[in-house]
């Protein structure tokens, strides 16, 4: 038993995840009756970050990491979380936004101005990062007063969501919320109440104060929780090369309309890892690929086979039984799913191309 990172806090929970693994090849020949051949971890959010972690920690743990929607850069995704509530105030104030208001007049309008950049008006935004949502087209006066509208506080809350979060000399803190989440964030970061995991993060784990008020959050604990860094659990790695050079395969995705964790953030972690490890698009091909869904991993590992695309279904009324409504291939970043033109049917997987921009 290793008694020295038992009792070290900030070696512990790195310690166990990797030696539970250790343990677990040790034991799955007696149970089996053969040798562990390949090992592979699936893990989201959290569990993602973990996967990242272990890459660059325990590179000869893993051949094969599946790290949804990882959150990396750990305390600022916090920081950036409880910044929300700042920025909503409580439900019921005087400018708070309702999640009605949110589900309905905000997101009708972010689909107005960016459903059809692809080309096709379907209810979905294929790529956000297109979308450059502009709200001022809801203040109140600028259309018939029986319209909803938003006061000009209201407008300036949706602007600070939308916009990166920064510290004070302009510098990214952390990238803005996508719009088209706003539909499950209502409830959520948005709906006038402290989120209770950054809550619980400050009170605990950072300002170590049980009776900490999360309406007074400001940048200045952002910048104590990344010096404390409890057990480094930050996880920005600057190189994956020893995962990859022993031919460790990664795969991330991340929903578009993740309400919880910017999808812009691993687009930022890739860009990140690419430009530390001074690698092009085509170099993190090799061994790290991102989708904006889910993707398979055992054939790219033991096949060599890498996907290209991933393919996500869509059922008549999100119902299985009721058959399939249609199909699309989702892209691997930095290409994105293209619509071949308006003589092509939006439904049919073939009216998609992944493109550069």
């Amino acid at each position: 038993m290793d008694r020295e990172n038992i009792s070290n806090r900030k070696r512990r929970h790195r310690w166990l995840l990797h030696t539970s693994v250790i343990t677990t090849k040790q034991l799955a020949p007696l149970f089996y009756g053969e040798e562990v051949d390949k090992s592979y971890f699936i893990g989201c959010s959290l569990g993602g970050r973990q996967g990242i972690k272990a890459a660059e920690m325990f590179p000869e743990d893993f051949d094969g990491i599946l790290a949804g929607a990882p959150a990396v850069d750990f305390n600022s995704l916090y920081s950036w979380r409880a910044s929300f509530f700042p920025i909503t105030g409580a439900a019921g104030s005087e400018n708070f936004i309702s999640a009605d208001t949110w589900t309905t007049t905000i997101h009708d309008e972010v689909l107005k101005q960016c459903d059809g950049i692809d080309g096709v008006a379907d209810g979905i935004i294929e790529d956000p990062t297109l979308c450059l949502f502009e709200p001022n087209t809801l203040l109140c006066g600028t259309y018939d007063p029986s319209v909803a509208c938003l006061n000009s506080a209201q407008i300036q809350v949706v602007k600070a969501i939308f916009n990166d979060y920064t510290w004070p000399n302009g510098s990214l803190l952390f990238p803005a919320m996508q719009p088209g989440s706003e539909v499950q964030a209502a409830n959520g970061l948005y709906s006038g109440a402290p989120f209770s995991y950054s809550q619980d993060w400050f009170r605990f784990a950072i300002l170590e104060d049980p009776d900490w008020d999360p309406s007074t959050y400001t940048v200045s604990d952002a910048l104590l929780a990344i010096e404390k860094d409890p057990g480094s659990i930050r996880t920005w790695p600057l190189s994956l090369s020893s995962f990859e050079s022993r031919g460790g395969k990664i795969l991330t995705y991340h929903g578009l309309q993740d309400q919880q964790i910017t999808s812009y953030n691993s687009i930022r972690f890739y860009e990140h890892l690419a430009s530390q490890m001074k690698y092009s698009s085509e170099q993190m091909d090799n061994f790290y690929r991102f989708f904006r869904i889910p993707a398979a991993l055992v054939a790219w590992v033991e096949n060599g086979s890498a996907p290209e695309t991933v393919t996500g279904t869509k059922f008549v009324d999100d119902v299985v039984a009721q058959g399939v409504a249609y199909r699309h291939s989702h892209c691997r970043y930095p290409t994105r799913s293209t619509y071949l033109g308006s003589e092509q049917d939006p439904l049919e997987e073939r009216s998609w191309a992944c493109e550069l921009p």
